[in-house]
């Protein structure tokens, strides 16, 4: 039986290569070379445009305007990073992200626990002068039972 995780992933790295590929050499385009878009964003590989002498998009036939497709370009050039990380969990990309997260995570937790003990000891401040400015004993010994009671709840 499959691992649904695993046959999602594949199907991730199938959809990324048919988004990717030239639809003329149906190769995934080399990082190094410029990937050109046509007027309605198709694109294709620089490679297959001059050495084909193509002048028309294969997909819609619109004329290539000469714009390069950036965003295709970073793909591509990631594009194998990014499939090594889908196949195996343990690739370096994914243990960079999950130390990132558990770093994150980590310093989230502790600002949390900082930030909760200095507003409960200011809480504790600012009532404790209320009641002191006042001289009543009894206010204090109110306060400290609440804030006791609350901390332990």
């Amino acid at each position: 039986m499959d691992d649904p995780i695993v046959t999602m992933r594949m199907q991730y790295i199938e959809d990324l290569e048919d988004i990717l590929q030239c639809p003329v050499c149906w190769e995934i385009p080399d990082a190094s070379k410029a990937i050109i878009t046509c007027a309605c964003g198709h694109h294709m590989c620089s490679n297959c445009k001059t050495t084909k002498n193509i002048n028309a998009c294969p997909t819609c036939q619109s004329a290539f305007n000469g714009s390069r497709n950036f965003l295709a370009e970073n793909l591509s050039s990631k594009f194998n990073d990014i499939k090594e990380s889908l196949i195996d969990p343990n690739h370096y990309t994914n243990r960079r992200i999950v130390k990132k997260s558990a770093y994150c995570q980590t310093n989230i937790e502790k600002s949390s626990i900082e930030t909760q003990t200095f507003i409960n000891n200011a809480s504790v401040n600012t009532q404790t002068e209320e009641v002191t400015e006042n001289n009543d004993t009894e206010n204090l010994i109110q306060v400290i039972l609440t804030y006791l009671i609350n901390k332990v709840i």
